[in-house]
């Protein structure tokens, strides 16, 4: 690696770029040490900002500790780099394979087999293969440019998160991609995560399951009930309150409004499909459960599912056989679990390509991070999620969600992107709407009522194909 990165440094042509890329996918951004990583991410934003790579001495200047590694990298031209980066991915790869068969025999010896076991065997099996099934995706899918083109064309580049702000820098969640979404205990980050799926299940035509390990699915069905009842096609009522549904309190009229008007538009109007599962619906929560659940799902729905979303990370350590006191170490796996999802979901057995997903991770601040938010009138930093550093490594994104008991009573939280590695970030907080009672967040919501046909949202073709990026709704 050091010899990579000395060759790339001075450099202007964007071939140098490409390399640097590909060592910061998330299939390969785990081969990286921290300090690698870090070093990689600079010169990336250095080429993005300058169209140069900067000259050793700068370099130096921002990681003086790595001045002696530099020193025992060669430079090598453009036509030697490719080789050097498949050499060193091999090798990356084929060392982490050989500690972790180590660390599972270990484990085997204490434990047993287990399906964890499993579930790493075969994951490092594919990631052996990642190379040639990379290559051959490459191939064959080249061909059908056209095609991809379309089906861009014809929907979003991504999910939407609902907040105007954040979808105008982040142009979509695409499929391939992890996502971070953190705040602190009450911040509306679930109802947030809730929002995006009936957003993009609803109006745009995704496909999305819900994974709640923090409350039952019932809770999350009131909650999607409570939103959709906002919706303006409907006139007996503005809205029917979350906690209202909760608590068995409404009258028969409402009662026969909510479960004979609004749930059934919900289910035969909706473009795609939300599914929520939550701890019933799975024996153990084991990586091969979940992946095969998952997979059903996809064969069950039209187009295939589109994305995750779990809610949330802190939890994953009170589930299935993983459990343990390492709140961290717990989180890493699943993430790390996660990460493969997003890259490599299911094989397509006559083609062999893998199919994608994109993933969104709701997880909780720490309680020292919201304390410095709160200072910095909402402004998170990542330290806020440090206690599992694989959340931040395999984030394609960050954002996070910040409100007080003051905020929500005026209908507002704020929200930033921490990290975004296709664009820029989001550090100054901005306002959004967001609404406790009907479990909405996001600025459609706020002019809802102003919509000519609630779900009509073809404009958002619009917004993707390089048209009008105002995302007035």
């Amino acid at each position: 690696m050091n010899t990579f990165i000395k060759s790339v440094l001075g450099k202007e042509d964007e071939g140098y770029k490409k390399y640097v890329d590909k060592f910061l996918e998330p299939e390969s951004v785990v081969l990286l040490s921290k300090i690698e990583e870090k070093i990689l991410n600079f010169l990336a934003e250095s080429y993005e900002s300058a169209q140069r790579f900067p000259l050793e001495d700068y370099l130096l200047e921002e990681y003086p500790d790595y001045t002696r590694p530099l020193q025992d990298g060669k430079e090598l031209s453009l036509h030697d780099i490719p080789i050097k980066v498949a050499a060193i991915l091999k090798e990356r790869r084929r060392q982490l394979i050989s500690r972790e068969i180590m660390r599972i025999g270990t484990d085997i010896n204490e434990k047993g087999f287990q399906d964890e076991h499993s579930d790493k065997l075969r994951e490092l099996y594919e990631l052996d293969n990642v190379e040639e099934d990379g290559d051959k995706y490459v191939r064959q899918r080249i061909g059908s440019v056209a095609e991809m083109y379309r089906e861009k064309k014809d929907r979003p580049a991504g999910l939407l998160t609902n907040i105007k702000d954040i979808d105008e820098k982040i142009g979509g969640i695409s499929a391939g991609t992890v996502n971070v979404i953190f705040g602190y205990t009450g911040s509306m980050k679930s109802q947030w995560a809730v929002s995006m799926a009936v957003l993009n299940t609803y109006h745009l035509g995704y496909n999305v399951a819900l994974i709640s390990l923090e409350v039952p699915k019932e809770d999350i069905y009131y909650n999607i009930l409570a939103r959709h009842s906002y919706n303006p096609k409907f006139d007996e009522y503005h809205h029917i309150d979350h906690d209202r549904i909760r608590q068995t309190l409404l009258n028969e009229d409402e009662e026969d409004f909510l479960f004979d008007k609004v749930l059934p538009d919900f289910e035969n109007n909706s473009k795609g499909r939300l599914e929520v599962y939550d701890e019933t619906d799975f024996r153990n929560f084991s990586f091969s459960e979940i992946k095969q659940t998952l997979e059903d799902l996809d064969d069950e729905v039209e187009d295939g599912l589109d994305a995750v979303i779990w809610d949330h990370a802190n939890l994953f350590k009170f589930s299935g056989k993983r459990r343990s006191d390492n709140v961290g170490e717990v989180i890493n796996e699943y993430v790390s679990f996660i990460r493969k999802l997003s890259i490599k979901f299911k094989k397509n057995r006559e083609t062999g390509e893998y199919s994608k997903l994109a993933n969104i991770i709701i997880a909780q601040a720490n309680r020292e991070g919201w304390k410095r938010a709160m200072k910095n009138d909402g402004g998170y930093d990542l330290r806020a999620i440090s206690e599992a550093n694989e959340l931040e490594r395999a984030a394609w994104r960050i954002m996070s969600v910040f409100t007080t008991e003051s905020m929500l009573a005026g209908n507002e939280l704020k929200a930033q992107i921490l990290k975004n590695r296709s664009g820029p970030t989001l550090l100054e907080p901005v306002i959004a709407f967001a609404d406790p009672r009907v479990c909405i967040v996001g600025d459609s919501a706020e002019g809802f009522s102003d919509i000519a046909d609630p779900t009509d949202f073809d404009e958002f073709g619009d917004v993707f194909a390089g048209g009008d990026t105002s995302l007035d709704f």
